[in-house]
């Protein structure tokens, strides 16, 4: 049994509403007799996942639709393009992080402790297990009750009033075992104190319920203790290397981020255990301090070694699985800032894909969409054979009108909203799309179809508010569900407005623009040279053909992408430019 401590993460909850979870005989009228609850039949057992998905080429479509016969006007000969240096790189926003520890488990300390702490271990691990049983249930029972004030719950729930005697029920059952555990723990730390000579089981078990007793934060001092009997247990040889490893994690745990001891301890417990469960938890924890001290790189390398770790069949992760969607998300952003964009590409469409299983109500909630989406936006291309899954394209399809905006590529702009629209007109940043598309369409008749379909699917009560009323009433009150729902239904961002160049020099303007889009993605890698570096770039195909001449290899793979990501949707044109540093 294992008690968890802190929390790692979101956690996976319910996506439909479940039948079960009662006698289905037991009356279930306003006035009668409720049903029996089993908190088992709590967890939902999603009966019908969904399992569609998209090609990532359907949502970013490479080739331009282009005439079979054009016309296309003389080249435009633009001057040179002068870009301002690059200045200090900004600065990670945020003040920490959080680190979570998971509780005592007997199995540590098996034939390592005395005889007598065996029946006091046994009853407080009992009490645990009983305390977490009733906290996942009282969990699971208030979701139920936020849901029911929303949404006509289940015939098989018993209504309103039976989730909410239920819940109570449970509240007081918690509270109960919480009460338990505090006797069992009090009885087991006064075994432990009166022992005359402690074996290294009982060594870490008492330094473990010490430092339980700890305030947050405390004082150094008050953690002598605890701290020394981690640290007698760690340094004497003779004992087993898991339990050894176990206790220089519970050393990093007291001393805590902020002590120049944590990362060694934590290093330690790497170098003793050959626990996979024990090496993702430190692993994670020493690459999450890594990025916020700054040092990316070794960050990125330790959360490879999660992801070999994961890569291995092995039971002992299963539990852990979930770790696998966020690492993948956090290597995706780390590989886009360092302009590994193939690299970003494939970790966050893996992210996606390994997100769906336990998050299906949340399907972007690592943030891998907006990295994706820039990813496949500067590489201007679709892996191929690449799916994700259907209810990842509502994230997506925003993220990917935002990308392509940013470079002024309209048409895929308009193209993955119209796809949102048109392959999960359910999903929740539908209304969101509409506005974006109201902004990027250029005719009369297209914006009042757009108007039209807004006003009779996503203004009013039907089925698009039904299934979000739903998906938000497990998490939020009554009130905060239609407030979020308002929100959907008018998203607060600023306008899209696209305006098409419609003279020469209205088009002579827009490519001087995104000349120096080009030029800006690439000032770091530019240098200092007395000779612009040459752009050309022809857009009449159905893909921009780039051509650089005078830049050092970096500067030129980085010109040839960047240009060609965001000269799309400009037409049949042959253009020229020049690009310095100021």
């Amino acid at each position: 049994m294992a008690m968890l401590v802190g929390a790692c993460g979101p956690s996976p909850r319910p996506t439909s509403v479940p039948d079960g979870g009662g006698n289905p005989s037991a009356p279930s009228s306003p006035g009668g007799s409720c049903p029996a609850i089993d908190y088992a039949a709590l967890e939902s057992d999603d009966r019908n996942p969904d399992t569609r998905t998209i090609a990532l080429t359907r949502v970013f479509q490479r080739e331009e639709a282009r005439a079979d016969l054009v016309i296309a006007p003389a080249p435009f000969d633009l001057d040179v393009m002068r870009i301002a240096r690059p200045g200090p790189p900004p600065g990670k926003m945020g003040g920490g992080f959080g680190l979570g520890w998971e509780g005592f488990d007997a199995r540590w300390v098996a034939a390592a402790t005395s005889p007598e702490v065996e029946a006091p271990l046994a009853a407080w691990t009992a009490a645990w297990k009983v305390l977490a049983d009733h906290q996942r249930g009282s969990y699971l029972l208030d979701q139920r009750v936020r849901f029911a004030g929303s949404v006509e719950p289940p015939a098989a729930w018993g209504g309103l009033r039976c989730v909410e005697e239920a819940a109570a029920r449970a509240e007081r059952d918690e509270t109960k075992a919480g009460e338990e555990v505090e006797r069992t723990e009090q009885a087991l730390r006064g075994v432990l104190e009166g022992l005359p000579s402690l074996r290294p089981g009982d060594e870490l078990l008492l330094g473990m319920l010490l430092a339980d007793r700890l305030p947050h934060p405390h004082d150094p001092k008050d953690a002598e203790r605890p701290i020394a009997l981690f640290t007698k247990v760690v340094r004497d040889e003779a004992n087993g290397r898991e339990l050894r490893a176990r206790a220089a994690e519970q050393l990093a745990r007291v001393q805590g981020p902020g002590v120049e001891s944590f990362g060694p301890a934590l290093e330690q417990v790497l170098a003793l255990t050959e626990d996979p469960a024990l090496k993702v938890e430190t692993l994670v924890k020493l690459a999450d301090v890594a990025e916020y001290g700054g040092d990316d790189a070794r960050a990125e390398s330790l959360r490879m070694q999660v992801m070999e770790l994961f890569e291995r069949p092995n039971g002992a992760l299963e539990h852990q699985a979930w770790r696998k969607a966020r690492i993948l998300g956090e290597l995706a952003e780390a590989r886009l800032e360092r302009g590994a964009f193939e690299q970003a590409r494939a970790d966050a469409a893996r992210c996606a894909q390994e997100t769906v299983a336990d998050f299906p109500r949340e399907p972007d909630p690592w943030g891998c969409a907006p990295t994706l989406a820039e990813a496949m936006a500067e590489l201007a291309e679709a892996p191929a054979g690449v799916e994700v899954p259907l209810a990842f394209l509502g994230p997506l399809a925003i993220a990917s009108m935002d990308s392509a905006l940013a470079r002024r590529d309209h048409e895929q702009a308009e193209h993955a909203g119209m796809l949102l629209l048109s392959a999960l007109p359910q999903a929740a940043q539908v209304p969101e799309a509409i506005a974006m598309l109201m902004g990027i369409v250029q005719t009369e008749e297209e914006r009042a179809r757009l108007a039209e379909k807004k006003l009779a699917e996503y203004a009013r009560e039907g089925q698009w508010t039904e299934a979000q009323r739903q998906r938000l009433a497990w998490d939020l009150s009554p009130a905060a569900v239609e407030e979020e729902l308002a929100a959907l239904m008018n998203p607060r961002r600023s306008p899209v407005v696209v305006r098409l160049p419609q003279a020469p020099i209205e088009l002579t303007e827009d490519l001087r623009t995104r000349a120096t889009l080009a030029g800006e993605a690439c000032a770091d890698v530019l240098g200092s040279r007395r000779r612009p570096v040459q752009v050309s770039v022809d857009t009449r195909g159905t893909t921009p053909v780039v051509t650089v001449k005078g830049a050092k290899t970096a500067a030129e793979a980085c010109l040839l992408r960047a240009t060609a990501s965001r000269f799309r949707s400009v037409g049949p044109v042959r253009t020229s430019f020049g690009v310095a540093l100021e």
